[in-house]
């Protein structure tokens, strides 16, 4: 089986997934001709095109790659176009999350800070996606940055990120430049209970389930009232669910696997 590896700027996100498959001996890699990547697994009704990208808009402009006699099925990770599979997403850097979940994760009572969110703006979409609201006003740590087509937009480190959202309990999360966000799939690899506050980002083969994997709040008063009334128990269980859903979607294996169910192998 072999992955063909979409051109694109960045090494992080799937393209990095791919490369751990390959490093597990799941699959092998190697250069897509064009901006997607796909998946050949020798069947002769044609390839799978895995869709990485935030949204569709690539996929709406090249007409081609919408022609359904070039595959035998189109896989989304983040917007969904009509008519195709949900599939998986990713954390920004999967080797970094797997290296901190060896110290494992983190209990109620280890925690120091209740609820968070961490985050910012890179571009226009998501400036306006997150201050609809004063979202400040319903967790404990709000360290929001607005650095709009920055080169550096975040204020730490991936790995600095990763070890400050495990010290929370909860995680506050808003709407970014897809419907889906890495930062939603790192909560939930580290137990951390993510509050959704909009309504499209539940688009997976195996989707989240509220009050079992997730809080859901329309406003800021809304998701104090919702932490508020979660008790250390309830959060556990939670937690515990959010550990066990990326495992079997998200992790290494996991998402290689779920993507085979999704495709028949």
């Amino acid at each position: 089986m072999k992955i063909y590896k979409a051109q694109v700027k960045w090494g992080d996100s799937f393209q990095e997934l791919a490369d751990c498959w390959k490093e597990k001996g799941l699959c092998e890699t190697v250069g897509s001709a064009n901006q997607l990547s796909w998946l050949s697994d020798d069947n002769p009704a044609g390839p799978v095109l895995l869709h990485e990208y935030d949204r569709c808009d690539f996929w709406r402009e090249k007409s081609d790659f919408r022609d359904p006699s070039n595959y035998r099925k189109a896989l989304f990770a983040n917007e969904l176009a009509p008519g195709h599979s949900p599939w998986i997403y990713w954390p920004r850097h999967i080797r970094a999350v797997t290296e901190l979940l060896k110290e494992g994760v983190p209990s109620y009572d280890e925690r120091d800070c209740h609820s968070m969110f961490v985050g910012a703006a890179e571009n226009p979409v998501q400036y306006v996606n997150r201050t609809k609201f004063d979202w400040g006003l319903c967790v404990d740590k709000f360290d929001f940055s607005v650095n709009l087509f920055s080169k550096t937009p975040h204020k730490y480190s991936n790995l600095e990120f990763l070890k400050l959202i495990r010290r929370a309990r909860f995680g506050l999360s808003l709407e970014g430049y897809g419907p889906k966000c890495q930062r939603d799939i790192e909560y939930m690899a580290n137990g951390v209970v993510p509050i959704f506050t909009w309504d499209t980002f539940n688009d997976y083969h195996n989707p989240l389930q509220e009050n079992v994997h997730y809080l859901y709040g329309r406003h800021p008063r809304e998701v104090k009232e919702k932490i508020a009334a979660t008790s250390k128990e309830k959060w556990q269980e939670m937690s515990h669910n959010c550990v066990e859903w990326f495992d079997k979607n998200c992790s290494i294996e996991g998402s290689f696997k779920t993507t085979m169910e999704i495709i028949g192998n």
